[in-house]
Order: structure tokens, then sequence, then C-alpha cells
């Protein structure tokens, strides 16, 4: 339940922070200012993952181990982290 509730809040996030991103760029660098972030977005986010989760099951005890899984799902605790921060300041 708690990985639905996961993946359901960051699916509704991400076009809202992207856009609030893309939007506070000037009106000439919106184009190079989607690109970029969708190139951070995917070689920060989505490529380390899999990678992450795979050498962390394997050096904390194989496929039985479940650190692999509590790892990368607490990844959204930093993003919670460094919104409050982007909002303080």
């Amino acid at each position: 339940m708690l990985l639905w509730l996961e993946l359901f809040v960051g699916g509704a996030m991400l076009p809202t922070l992207s856009g609030l991103m893309i939007s506070s760029t000037q009106k000439n660098t919106r184009k190079i200012g989607s690109s970029v972030s969708e190139f951070v977005k995917s070689l920060l986010g989505y490529i380390p993952s899999p990678i992450l989760y795979g050498l962390i099951n394997h050096l904390s005890g194989g496929s039985s181990s479940r650190w692999g899984m509590i790892i990368v799902m607490g990844w959204t605790l930093l993003i919670i982290l460094f919104l409050g921060v982007a909002y303080c300041y």
C-alpha cells in the first residue's frame, strides 16, 4: 500500500515541480532548460536506481535482502528535505 502511495504522489509531484522549474527560467531558454532538466532527471534519478538496488542487495546478503528496496525508496526522504530547504530559501 505504501509503495502504491509513494508512486502515486511521486507521479503527481513530477509534472508540477517540472513545470515550476521550467517556468522560473527565461522565455528564450525554456527549451534548453527542459532538455537539461530531463537529462539530469534521467542521469541522477532513473539510471542509478537499478544499479544501486542491485549493488546494495549484493553487498547485504543477496536476493533475500530487503536493504536495496529500503535504500532506493528512502531517497524520497532526501527529496522532501531538499524541497523544504528550497522552500525556506
